[in-house]
């Protein structure tokens, strides 16, 4: 287009205006409009602070995307703020992911999922077990607190769905999350026929992926996800491979969509940040209160993109 069409538009024949509009993303798909948003002498920004002032309702989107995208998150710079971010490849800094980790008392009565990431080949198969904290009097954000994992190798999916099975019945798990791909649908197939559980299958597409991970880096910078500072017995293992996975964890941009995944070396994983990430999704999916409902808000208001 900028090769062809555009010359001729500009052309002393045609004398066309060029209209480009958008927002930033956090890959350069068109350097074109990239470069006239950076370069050109006047351009044409409308960002959310200046929308807001001129529409009530838009205002009200915003101040709930603040509280909860927070405003140094990249979601919130490109598209409310119009401002182009330069992608970080990591998933999570130390720091961040220190300031996670707490002693937490959990609650049977709270809502509680397991997000699965079943075994591909060499890997192996991690359960996570996630629990949501309301938020006091329903003006805080809500917390997610991460209480347990299994991780099962060298099994037979037969024997691994006895054992999660085991653990979600033990964790009084009420919903699955599960990913789908490959083995995925034979384990999904074998908990339905033992377990009258709410099972969620998992696509991992590269559409469901930017989804995911995106949500999922959303809580951890938001300070909304939690693991535990203290292991209890036999969990010294499985927290260490949960640190050690967020740390490594490489996040990339592709078409414009993020994915994270293990590092290009040997004897690294992504299985305990993948199962993580399925069961925040849980958490938030099923949660129909809150100040969660903005994601699907997001279908019946005006929003920038």
């Amino acid at each position: 287009m900028k090769t062809i069409i555009f010359p001729m538009a500009a052309g002393a024949t045609l004398k066309c205006t060029t209209v480009l509009a958008g927002t930033p993303s956090l890959s350069i798909e068109n350097d074109h409009f990239y470069k006239k948003t950076r370069d050109s002498k006047y351009p044409f920004l409308i960002d959310g602070e200046t929308a807001a002032k001129q529409r009530p309702a838009y205002n009200r989107l915003l101040t709930a995307a603040k509280e909860q995208l927070g405003e140094e998150s990249e979601e919130f710079q490109t598209q409310y703020a119009c401002r182009w971010v330069q992608l970080r490849n990591r998933l999570v800094d130390r720091e961040t992911f220190e300031k996670l980790a707490e002693d937490y008392t959990p609650d049977p009565a709270r809502y509680r999922v397991a997000g699965i990431d079943v075994a591909k080949d060499i890997d192996r198969t991690v359960v996570t077990i996630a629990e949501v904290e309301p938020g006091k009097d329903n003006k805080e954000a809500k917390q997610i607190h991460i209480l347990d994992w299994l991780e099962l190798e060298s099994l037979d999916y037969e024997d691994q769905a006895e054992e999660i099975i085991q653990c979600l019945d033990y964790w009084k798990v009420k919903a699955v999350v599960i990913d789908k791909n490959g083995p995925g649908n034979v384990v999904i197939d074998m908990i339905r026929k033992r377990h009258p559980l709410r099972i969620i299958p998992y696509n991992f597409t590269p559409k469901d992926c930017d989804k995911l991970y995106t949500d999922y880096k959303r809580e951890i910078d938001q300070l909304r996800l939690h693991y535990p500072k203290t292991p209890t017995e036999g969990q010294t293992r499985t927290l260490k491979h949960f640190i050690e996975e967020h740390l490594d964890a490489v996040r990339e941009v592709k078409n414009n969509r993020i994915n994270v995944h293990a590092p290009n070396r040997r004897d690294t994983h992504d299985d305990y940040v993948a199962s993580a990430a399925l069961a925040v999704h849980g958490i938030l999916k099923g949660d129909n209160s809150g100040l969660f409902m903005l994601m699907g808000a997001r279908n019946r208001w005006i929003h920038p993109d």
